[in-house]
């Protein structure tokens, strides 16, 4: 799997605002530091793990009364680091949360990541994921922090989120939570029919940017693999070429022996001219099979 920047920029962004030596940050990780800035990155779920659990441990003691990864998601309204999707869920109030879990939290995380609904009831959502809270506990941990402060974009109170292990959740106020955002302003004269087009329109939308969203996802990920074959070609040889290679390296030394053996030529000069035809032969069907692993 792999997280999305938005997480590593919401640490940067929260260490500077109140303060912190953000240099400190790129010391902890081999992540580039462009991408721990950059909301629209993907980079490895477990290299992010380790970040964050370095984090944690570096400023946890600056946080005695509170939970340092909690406070950071906490925050994330007010931090604005999750780049458009800031703009789209305090401009858009009409984004479902709860009830399209799935796409919210493919901001997030990608590459293999999926969620089933278990128990749905008023007020109260289960859900199962493959993201265990006891592998990645610092990641999980943000997450469901964010969860729980999802309601405030619309003005509501924060809900309440557990994790436990492959098991998400999610409890908040009133049913009117889970259905959207927004409520409609009672002090405008909008018809039913009018909000039920419009609604409908942008529920089209949101499908058609989060299947795209996959989309490009999905090539990306062709890319990367594509992008690692060739490193790998660039940085170590298949297992067939090295074993022809080193055999080659055999038969030249020991024509190299052969031709520069002082007491070989003293006791027996015919028999040293004699083995070198079948050592060159031997070297030549040895490179002529290294030509066809390399087809060229």
């Amino acid at each position: 799997m792999r997280l999305s920047g938005k997480v590593t920029h919401s640490f940067y962004c929260f260490l500077l605002i109140r303060g912190f030596d953000v240099s400190r940050l790129f010391e902890m990780t081999s992540l580039e530091m462009e991408f721990l800035k950059d909301p629209s990155q993907w980079m490895n779920l477990n290299q992010v793990e380790s970040l964050l659990q370095k984090l944690n441990h570096e400023y946890s003691v600056h946080f005695v009364d509170q939970d340092f990864i909690t406070t950071v998601g906490h925050s994330c309204f007010d931090l604005n680091a999750w780049g458009e999707l800031d703009s789209v869920l305090k401009m858009r109030k009409a984004e479902p949360i709860f009830s399209q879990l799935d796409v919210f939290l493919s901001y997030f995380i990608s590459d293999g990541f999926y969620l089933d609904r278990e128990i749905i009831r008023p007020g109260f959502f289960g859900f199962k994921c493959n993201l265990s809270s006891e592998d990645y506990p610092f990641v999980t941990e943000y997450i469901r922090s964010i969860l729980e402060v999802l309601p405030t974009y619309a003005g509501k109170a924060r809900a309440e989120v557990k994790w436990i292990r492959d098991y998400i959740q999610i409890k908040w106020e009133d049913e009117s939570t889970q259905g959207s955002l927004f409520s409609s302003p009672s002090e405008l004269n909008i018809k039913p029919e009018l909000l039920s087009d419009l609604r409908y329109f942008l529920e089209k939308i949101e499908k058609e940017l989060y299947l795209k969203r996959k989309q490009i996802l999905e090539k990306d990920k062709q890319i990367r693999n594509l992008q690692d074959q060739l490193l790998m070609q660039g940085v170590a040889l298949p297992e067939d070429i090295n074993t022809l290679v080193q055999k080659m390296e055999r038969n030249l030394l020991e024509i190299k022996g052969l031709l520069l053996s002082e007491e070989q030529k003293k006791k027996a000069d015919k028999q040293v001219i004699e083995g070198l035809p079948s050592k060159f032969d031997s070297f030549l069907n040895l490179f002529m099979k290294l030509k066809e692993v390399l087809n060229i």
